[in-house]
């Protein structure tokens, strides 16, 4: 596994950079996803 960390190393800035992009364009969805639930307020039984 050691041997590895250099490579693992090497594709840190590519794969944060791609998780900034996809994070990014989910965001514009995310909020909206909770528009969908309506509030309950009588939750006891």
């Amino acid at each position: 596994m050691a041997q590895n960390l250099p490579i693992i190393a090497k594709s840190l800035k590519d794969t944060l950079l791609k998780y900034v992009s996809i994070s990014d364009e989910l965001s514009t969805y995310l909020p909206k996803q909770f528009a969908t639930f309506q509030k309950e307020n009588n939750l006891k039984s």
